[in-house]
């Protein structure tokens, strides 16, 4: 009895240090989730302090398109929220920017930014995140004011940044115009999304800026005119008011 005590200790043994050695080493090879790791930092997006101000939530991967969504015009998007210990108009007293990392192992690449600055309007203001590096994602921020507290929204959109095709050296060289409209359906971070992705449909679309309800259209006359960007806007459900043309 003795020894088939013993035996059976040895063999408990043996199987766990197989486990530590083997299984245990497998466990911790599990790969990590991927996440957008997004800071504030003072400066602009063209000059950021190294060292964040502030550390956002970790924005998740985003997930695909459901499969019963038109994949025309479905696109794979992502979020976070955070509540910051800052009041808005303190944050909104110096120039600051906010910049999404490609990940947790990368953040010396960054994948979005977006500067935040303008006039809070009931105590929300919305910022586009530009495309950097050309990793293909955009997307907005939202900061509402809570008192004492900001909360900030990221909305991280993959496919949302203009792909660059082998027609963009021409499209470069080609004479730009501008025109602004005055778009009242803008009344959401989600809206500002609908209305790029609604402007980007249309062809020779070279720039897309969004303030509050104006969006300004930097366009290729030559391939496009105001009317059918107009259109385009409407054709996504927004109604657009053509303010001024430029070019």
């Amino acid at each position: 009895m003795v020894r088939d005590k013993t035996r059976w200790a040895t063999l408990t043994v043996l199987i766990a240090a197989s486990f530590l050695a083997g299984g245990g080493r497998g466990l911790a090879q599990e790969p990590i989730p991927l996440v957008y790791p997004a800071h504030i930092h003072q400066g602009s997006c063209g000059e950021l302090d190294p060292s964040p101000r502030f550390s956002l939530s970790d924005i998740p991967v985003e997930t695909a398109p459901d499969s019963a969504t038109d994949a025309s015009t479905a696109l794979p998007g992502t979020m976070s929220v955070t509540t910051l210990a800052v009041r808005l108009e303190d944050l909104l007293a110096g120039t600051a920017a906010i910049d999404v990392h490609e990940s947790g192992e990368n953040t010396e690449t960054d994948i979005a930014c977006g500067d935040i600055g303008g006039a809070a309007a009931d105590g929300n203001i919305v910022i586009g995140l530009r495309e950097q590096n050309n990793s293909d994602y955009a997307g907005v921020a939202h900061l509402r004011a809570a008192g004492e507290e900001t909360e900030v929204a990221v909305f991280l959109i993959r496919g949302l940044a203009a792909t660059p095709t082998a027609g963009d050296e021409a499209q470069a060289q080609a004479t730009e115009a501008q025109v602004a409209f005055y778009v009242p359906t803008i009344t959401c971070p989600g809206c500002q999304l609908r209305v790029d992705a609604s402007v980007r449909k249309a062809p020779g679309i070279l720039d897309v800026a969004i303030d509050g309800q104006q969006v300004t259209v930097t366009y290729d006359p030559s391939a496009v005119s105001p009317a059918e960007i107009e259109a385009a806007i409407e054709a996504g459900g927004d109604t657009a008011n053509d303010v001024t043309t430029e070019g």
